[in-house]
């Protein structure tokens, strides 16, 4: 059986090639990213809900591939002239994909109450899906928000928390196969937080295949 790359290989591609250092530039059209971009990249693909590009509807290709930011969050393009599209107009089209993002985390966002006061959403007032990177966020008023900026680690691990207890509860008792490996998981099971899907895998040595090519074993996941 043939296997056609998917945008979701290719855009996990993009993961290697940031985190080994390797040929950015190519990827944004010769425009050289800097460490902190690079970076932020990494976090925040996880999170990407889309798989075509938001302007022309392509799908997403390795060779082809433009990368922007709009005020901090990460948005993939299919080519040059789509990026130059959305830069005529980058908030039509980041509203298009701000709320791809939040529908998608939202069907199972682990918790009721805001990550930082700890009160329900909504008793203050409708809640607010704020997007950290290119994760959401859900808090109970704009003084959380503010909150949250100054520290954000501190609340996402909070969250980050919720979506591995939620994980948890869901696979534990189940017959656990690693995605990797296809055998059983047994006690040297590790986990592994992608976006928002907890993932077990056999070993560290499953765990270096997974990281190289994510979506190939997360999506089905999701």
């Amino acid at each position: 059986m043939v296997v056609i790359p998917t945008s979701r290989t290719l855009i996990a591609a993009a993961t290697v090639l940031i985190i080994a250092g390797f040929g950015i530039s190519t990827l944004v059209n010769d425009r050289a990213l800097n460490e902190e971009r690079g970076t932020s990249m990494a976090k925040q693909l996880p999170f990407y809900p889309m798989y075509t590009c938001v302007v022309s509807g392509e799908g997403l290709s390795l060779a082809t591939l433009a990368i922007e930011f709009y005020e901090g969050h990460l948005v993939l393009l299919a080519n040059e002239p789509a990026r130059q599209i959305f830069l005529s107009d980058p908030r039509t089209y980041w509203d298009i994909l701000r709320q791809e993002t939040i529908r998608s985390q939202q069907e199972t966002y682990p918790t009721s109450n805001c990550v930082v006061s700890q009160e329900p959403l909504g008793s203050m007032g409708a809640t607010i899906h704020h997007l950290h990177g290119m994760q959401l966020v859900e808090l109970c008023c704009s003084r959380c928000v503010s909150t949250l900026n100054k520290t954000p680690e501190r609340y996402l691990e909070t969250l980050n928390k919720g979506y591995l207890d939620a994980g948890r509860e869901v696979l534990d008792g189940m017959a656990v196969f690693c995605p990797v490996t296809q055998v059983p998981l047994g006690g040297k099971a590790l986990e592994l937080l992608w976006g928002t899907r907890l993932v077990r895998l056999a070993d560290e040595s499953a765990k270096r295949v997974f990281l190289r090519d994510p979506w190939r074993y997360a999506l089905d996941l999701r």
